[in-house]
């Protein structure tokens, strides 16, 4: 990856508790899924959390340390388990305070990969070396950082 490319997908780090979210660094921690489908993009009108050009993948949460600790019940449709990524690709959930907008980590995505989506863009990520997109909050200091949306692109050959 060049400078350029490195800086315009707006890579971030994270530290919460006693796991190290950083661009290439291997992690390993508890995450949460939620087994219910999400409901379908419109064929027309406004993708409001633009599925149209998000990665394919096992979309997770990471499950906060209070929660392991305490092995808390989980709401009905929530599974545990435990992800381990080798080079996670950690960058800022949006660049500029928004939502999904054109600043979004999937709009980021999708242009820095040459307007890939779903599984294309998955392949090319996974090409480029990453096994997983984390994302982050755009919190100023490093340890008030926390991740969103995490992205397992293993599963997709």
């Amino acid at each position: 990856m060049n400078r350029r490319w490195m800086e315009s997908i707006g890579l971030a780090q994270a530290i919460e508790g006693p796991i190290h979210f950083e661009t290439g660094r291997p992690v390993r921690f508890q995450f949460l899924h939620n087994t219910e489908k999400a409901p379908s993009a419109p064929r027309f009108g406004t993708d409001r959390y633009q599925q149209g050009i998000e990665p394919a993948g096992y979309y997770m949460l990471l499950e906060d340390q209070e929660s392991v600790i305490r092995n808390a019940p989980l709401s009905k449709g929530w599974i545990r388990g435990l992800a381990n990524f080798q080079s996670p690709l950690v960058i800022r959930w949006n660049t500029c305070d928004g939502g999904y907008d054109e600043y979004s980590w999937k709009s980021r995505l999708f242009h820095a990969f040459g307007a890939k989506k779903g599984r294309a863009l998955s392949r090319a990520i996974l090409k480029a070396g990453y096994d997983a997109v984390v994302t982050v909050d755009n919190a100023i200091m490093l340890l008030d950082a926390t991740t969103k949306e995490i992205v397992d692109l293993s599963r997709i050959r």
